[in-house]
């Protein structure tokens, strides 16, 4: 966010310049600095404001998991008791645990899902 603010305050604008009379273009320069200072500041304020609306989701989020706290409590425990009994089942048919986790299979997994995103 802090780059796209930067960006039109100090380069952005002179590509939209471009586009505007002669006379606005003299303005611009004459002003320049000016311009460049009130646009990094208002970006600053929309940056402040956006972490604003940001934490206060934040805050909404924190509410509703305390509310529904027992809901999900409760999805645990039948969780928990579903694994027993496929755990159980597991020994039955003597199917096999995987202990060991294979590293740079999870490494490489890693850095295929970042490629392709």
């Amino acid at each position: 966010m802090d780059f796209f603010y930067s960006f039109i305050a100090f380069s952005g604008i002179a590509l939209i310049i471009s586009f505007f009379p002669s006379a606005a273009a003299k303005f611009y320069a004459r002003n320049v600095k000016a311009i460049e200072i009130v646009l990094t500041f208002a970006g600053c304020v929309f940056v402040i404001l956006y972490g604003l609306k940001n934490h206060e989701k934040e805050d909404d989020l924190r509410r509703l998991e305390s509310d529904e706290s027992a809901k999900i409590d409760s999805a645990f425990a039948k969780a928990k008791k579903a694994e027993g009994k496929n755990g159980e089942r597991g020994q039955h048919l003597k199917i096999p645990k995987i202990k060991k986790s294979n590293l740079a299979g999870l490494f490489f997994l890693g850095v295929l899902l970042c490629l392709s995103s």
